[in-house]
């Protein structure tokens, strides 16, 4: 009996054991829950003064607007201008993208008084432009970009290319595959009223091979341009469209700005 006895008191202490021990588990628990609880409400209302003092900031101080307009400025540089509205409103905005324009229609004005000097050989099977070969890629880096450098030995071999069907955009890779050609790189702008950047329709003018394949000066009699004469010559700068073909350009788009224009810096 005395057996029996010990045996049960024994498993009754054992049945009773977990339930004493969870009793402090759980306290320690709810005490964890509600710490966390109060960094978390701290930190939210952190966060939140923090947000009320930065757009009282941005709004409500000198400081703070030029930084909201730098800030707009930089989006209207981008295929995401209509971001810059939530930052200083759509009047501001529409009035910035003018501003924009008009600064870019200014530098236009600037035109090259350098005479360039063709190295001998250029568009021919003979001579120093054939003794290198046709591209050449470099690498540049400097403190903040790393990039690579395109030259072009003989420009008369520059090609404008188009899309091969009218009145739908084409990806740089898909052209450079289509007409076998050793590289390529984005050319003039286009129209993107959506601000997606994936408009098809271009800006003033395309000229390939000497023909003119698209023409919407909108009205105007010149239009900013880059273009590539029948002697490998560079031609930057606002010109009229008989300009252009008087100077015999064989590859041309409508581009802007110019960075230096003369040696003097437009930007």
């Amino acid at each position: 009996m005395n057996t029996k006895i010990s045996t049960s008191r024994a498993s009754s202490n054992r049945k009773t054991s977990p339930t004493r021990s969870a009793a402090p588990s759980r306290k320690r628990a709810r005490k964890r829950k509600s710490r966390f609880a109060r960094i978390a409400g701290y930190l939210l209302l952190t966060a939140f003064l923090a947000g009320i003092t930065g757009l009282g900031w941005m709004f409500f101080t000198e400081s703070g607007n030029n930084f909201r307009y730098l800030v707009a400025d930089t989006l209207i540089t981008t295929q995401h201008r209509h971001w810059a509205k939530y930052i200083i409103g759509q009047k501001a905005l529409d009035q910035r993208v003018q501003d924009y324009q008009n600064r870019f229609n200014q530098m236009g004005e600037e035109r090259d008084s350098h005479t360039i000097q063709l190295p001998a050989g250029t568009g021919d099977q003979s001579g120093q432009a054939e003794q290198k070969p046709l591209v050449q890629i470099e690498t540049i880096s400097g403190p903040s970009y790393k990039g690579y450098l395109m030259i072009v030995n003989d420009p008369t071999k520059i090609r404008l290319g188009v899309p091969e069907k009218a009145g739908k955009g084409e990806k740089v890779s898909s052209m450079v595959k289509r007409t076998g050609a050793i590289a390529g790189v984005n050319g003039g702008g286009f129209a993107d009223p959506n601000w997606q950047g994936n408009g098809f329709q271009p800006i003033g003018l395309v000229i390939s091979q000497g023909k003119v394949y698209y023409e919407d000066l909108g009205g105007k009699k010149s239009t900013q341009i880059v273009g590539i004469d029948g002697k490998g010559k560079m031609i930057a700068g606002k010109y009229s469209l008989a300009e252009i073909q008087s100077m015999g350009v064989k590859e041309a788009v409508t581009f802007q700005p110019r960075i230096i224009v003369n040696g003097k810096g437009l930007i």
